[in-house]
């Protein structure tokens, strides 16, 4: 592509590229984005139409646009949508009336103004290319900017001062500099050899700002620049409520959209369990349509500043089963709940933040009616279940190494050790485990609908002959996982009647209907029963350390229960094993490619969106271990090296002395043999070479043109800097032609000082006559005019 085109081309490229990178946030106006694509589609087209707008139109338009920018800065609090509107402005105004170097100076910085805006308002993976093409874009179109600049300024040195041009002093550009000028811009630019040079270049700027981006030192303070803030796309996800109406749980098993990621500790990962329950809410009242929370539990809810909270007390976490720990990565969500694990102990948030603890539903929540729009991560500490918790080597054989078996004993130690001092510190605390009546009642109420008749006689005939209340509830459950089927095509739900129908005629449904149903017999018995809220997932990601992967398709429902010889929550999931994990979805081509696309993502939320001075830390202490390690492998192993040697080969002297010599030898050989192989090949390439061919490349070698060079400048006086070719032209141009023969010499003695091309002694004899001709023209007064001119 000619120079010319290519600028513009890059230019106008690099303005739409910073455009759809903001765009791509989501957080612009529609209307914002359908106006900066016109004006685009403007700017490109003037330079074919030549249309332009009156200058004082422009300043009208400017002064209008920036009380707007005022307006939404003081009176609506829109600040950074005021100010990347109005840098939107400028780059329009700049795009549809630029002409000097400086206007198109504004335009690239405007357009990293775009990026920058663009890089605080998303948290996206896709955001990594887009950068990339834009370092790119800005490089190649920066390169051509300067050529372009440098090209003009050589071209117009002998351009007067503004006084003389304000006393009206006529000037014109040389018509051999406009015909050089012209030739530059049809000279070839975006080559093959080029784009792959700038591709190199944006690679090794890349390299460079990745290394600065991990060594300079983080600031404190997260949010340093906050985006543009709310949003104009609705929620990024459909998160859970205060109140679940029925059919809703079902519509969202249908989405495989993911909305958190569970990444277990070590420890925790030895003994994962094969189903891991994402704790949403609790809900305690049920109105016959719908769960939600009663107002005895919305009264025991506690507004807090904390940077952790403690939400299970201490004195029952042994109860509660096998410990867990994890960092939950969680996106953008609409509820604004920090979902936790099956019994949640403690949370550990990433920074302070006002939050709502529910100790009645075991739940937190962040105290704002904004959705979320930003992902967070944070440290849960919890209890599985002993009789969900097991061990992933018994559950999945392949997964079992050596090196895993030799952690494993270290691990169980670790695990042993938490028991002992929890078991400590629920001997010590016995107060907690006491409950009003109040409680009791809450958990006992029932709705006065017809349903309820048809299910507490379902209760009573089911659980006929038990006395105990926990074989009641064990019973309920294996009816429903025995005796009912799974579905999500469950269309009932609108019947007065939906619960008797379930029971009595479908017998299949969802979790909604299995947990409900169970939730109710159980109460209708008179033991204490509530619906939880939240995810089940089995999906396990076996990318880096590994993790669980939750999706909207994994929202659950499941009961607990609360018997009078414990004071803890007990689980039950009535749902057949049909419905739950990965035995209800069918796994398409979607979630094996998002799989690899959500590693990628939680690469880059963690070494780039969520980075900070704690990592940087942790890295730079891994780094020192690291050469710690290599530094002592490297002792160890010449130490054994000379040990062995000194005992004449004996292995038992120095073990493995004998292979470290070996490897060191070898590599010696090898980077030996690459040196030959490389000088080898030089030589044969120099010998394959005509003698014809070695040119000569030094100054020396070109000294005749030099010499008739520097005769010329004392006649023609050659300003600092100036090109040979560029020389040779004000030459032609100042002796009225006369020494023509100049020009074609320069082209000379640029292929032969810089193309490799031969001295030829013909050029002697043309420059003796040059130069013999330059000495007619100073003895010829006719001619002294025009070797003075200007």
């Amino acid at each position: 592509m000619a120079f010319q085109r290519s600028f513009f081309f890059l230019t106008y490229l690099t303005a739409i590229w910073s455009f759809v990178s903001l765009a791509s946030t989501g957080e612009l106006h529609l209307w914002a984005i359908v106006a900066f694509s016109l004006i685009l589609l403007a700017a490109i087209g003037r330079r074919r139409f030549r249309f332009e707008l009156p200058g004082f139109i422009w300043l009208l338009i400017t002064i209008a646009v920036f009380c707007g920018a005022l307006w939404g800065w003081f009176r609506l609090g829109e600040r950074m949508y005021s100010v990347t509107y109005f840098l939107m402005y400028l780059e329009a105004n700049k795009l549809l009336t630029a002409k000097s170097n400086r206007d198109y100076i504004q335009i690239y910085g405007l357009t990293f103004f775009q990026m920058l805006a663009a890089s605080v308002s998303t948290t996206s993976v896709l955001f990594a290319p887009l950068l990339g093409g834009y370092l790119l874009l800005i490089i190649a179109t920066m390169i051509a900017f300067t050529i372009k600049r440098d090209a003009e300024r050589t071209f117009q040195t002998a351009k007067p001062g503004k006084k003389a041009l304000r006393r009206g002093s006529p000037w014109r550009m040389m018509a051999s500099d406009r015909r050089a000028l012209e030739e530059v811009g049809y000279l070839p630019f975006l080559t093959r050899r080029m784009v792959s040079r700038l591709a190199l270049a944006t690679g090794v700027v890349v390299l460079l700002g990745g290394g600065l981006f991990l060594v300079i030192p983080r600031a404190a303070r997260q949010d340093f620049l906050p985006g543009l803030g709310r949003g104009h796309q609705g929620p990024r996800k459909s998160g859970f409520a205060d109140h679940v109406a029925f059919g809703g749980v079902g519509r969202i098993q249908n989405d495989p959209t993911i909305v958190m990621r569970v990444i277990p500790t070590p420890e925790s990962t030895l003994n994962r369990p094969t189903f891991l329950r994402i704790r949403g809410t609790a809900l305690d009242e049920f109105t016959g349509r719908q769960w939600q929370k009663s107002a005895a539990m919305v009264r025991e809810i506690k507004p807090m500043r904390a940077q952790g909270a403690q939400i299970l007390p201490p004195s029952l976490l042994v109860e509660y089963g096998e410990p867990f720990r994890a960092d939950i990565n969680l996106d953008p969500e609409r509820s604004n709940y920090i979902f936790t694990v099956n019994q949640p102990a403690r949370v550990i948030l990433d920074k302070t933040r006002t939050v709502e603890l529910d100790p009645e539903g075991l739940s937190l929540k962040l105290e704002t009616s904004q959705p979320r729009y930003q992902p967070i991560t944070y440290q849960v500490e919890g209890r599985i279940p002993r009789a969900e918790a097991r061990s992933v080597f018994e559950a999945d054989p392949l997964a079992s190494t050596r090196e895993d078996e030799d952690v494993k004993p270290i691990a169980q130690a670790s695990l042993d050790l938490l028991r002992d001092v929890a078991s400590a510190v629920d001997r010590g605390i016995t107060a907690l485990s006491t409950r009003s009546e109040r409680n009791d009642r809450q958990y006992l109420q029932t709705p006065e609908t017809p349903d309820m008749e048809n299910i507490r006689e379902m209760a009573m005939a089911w659980t006929a002959g038990i006395d105990s209340p926990r074989a009641r509830a064990e019973e309920v459950e294996r009816r429903f996982r025995t005796e009912f089927d799974y579905t999500l095509e469950a269309d009932f739900a609108d019947r007065p009647n939906h619960l008797t129908h379930f029971l009595r005629v479908a017998r299949e449904g969802h979790c909604e209907y299995f947990a409900t149903s169970m939730v109710l017999m159980l109460r209708s018995l008179g033991i204490p029963a509530r619906i939880v809220n939240g995810y089940l997932t089995d999906e396990w990601n076996r990318t880096g350390q590994g993790y669980y992967v939750v999706r909207q398709e994994h929202a659950h429902s499941w009961v607990e229960v609360r018997f009078p010889d414990s004071p803890v929550w007990v689980t039950f999931d009535p749902t057949p094993a049909s419905g739950l994990g990965s035995n209800r979805i069918h796994r398409t081509w979607f979630h094996r490619w998002s799989a690899v696309a959500d590693a990628m993502k939680l690469v880059w939320y963690n070494l780039v969106v969520d980075y900070d001075v704690n990592d940087q830390r942790k890295g730079i202490l891994a780094s020192i271990r690291a050469v710690a390690r290599g530094l002592e492998a490297l002792q160890s192993g010449t130490e054994s090296a000379r040990l062995w040697w000194e005992s004449g080969g004996d292995d038992s002297a120095g073990r493995g002395g004998r292979w470290v010599l070996v490897g060191a030898g070898g590599a010696l050989t090898i980077g030996a043999l690459g040196y030959f192989v490389v000088l080898l090949r030089r030589r044969r390439e120099r010998a394959g070479e005509d003698p014809e061919q070695q040119v000569r490349t030094s100054r020396e070698d070109v000294r005749p043109y030099l010499d008739l060079m520097r005769d010329l400048g004392e006649v023609f006086p050659r300003p600092q800097g100036q090109t040979p070719r560029d020389f040779a032209r004000i030459v032609v141009d100042r002796s009225g032609g006369a020494l023509e023969e100049f020009v074609p010499l320069t082209d000379r003695y640029y292929t032969i000082r810089y193309n490799g091309d031969r001295w030829d002694p013909e050029l002697d004899r043309r420059i003796a006559a040059l130069r013999q001709r330059l000495r007619d023209m100073e003895r010829t007064p006719a001619s002294q005019p025009a070797l003075d001119a200007d």
